[in-house]
């Protein structure tokens, strides 16, 4: 977050350079302050035809505790 707004920047850099535990805190960080999956792959302006877009959208993946638990 920059001044209160998502920072795609930094997501992206976090994502291409952090370990994979703290990413996945950083994931439940989102999920406990109600930033879900479909709001960051929004801000984060991530296109919205594959598959993991397909899953958000019907509501298979909402939160990113349901991206972590579930084998896709």
């Amino acid at each position: 977050m920059t001044h209160g707004q998502f920072s795609e920047a930094k997501f992206d850099t976090v994502v291409d350079t952090a370990c994979d535990d703290d990413l996945v805190k950083l994931l439940e960080y989102f999920d406990d302050m109600d930033m879900y999956m479909k709001r960051v792959y929004y801000e984060a302006s991530l296109p919205m035809d594959d598959a993991y877009a397909s899953l958000i959208e019907n509501g298979t993946l909402v939160t990113f505790d349901d991206f972590n638990s579930k084998s896709l």
